[in-house]
């Protein structure tokens, strides 16, 4: 942090780049939890960071969870 003075200017240049959550938690669309509790219940908790709508986002998660499935399906037979 620094006080700028009455004619300082700040240049701030940025580079995006497109990632996964795999890859570095930075890329992370939001966190999904479950407690499991003593009488077989859980409450499952998901939040998203703005990228998707928590529906969408548990829709893509079982989507990849199912396609690394089939992946460690395959390696196995």
């Amino acid at each position: 942090l620094t006080q700028l003075g009455e004619h300082h200017k700040v240049k701030l240049e940025a580079k995006a780049m497109l990632g996964r959550g795999s890859e570095h938690i930075k890329w992370q669309a939001g966190l999904a939890s479950y407690d499991a509790k003593k009488d077989g219940s859980f409450d499952f908790t998901i939040e998203s960071h703005g990228q998707y709508k928590p529906k969408e986002l548990l829709t893509n998660a079982i989507n990849e969870v199912e396609a690394r499935l089939k992946e460690v399906k395959k390696e196995v037979k």
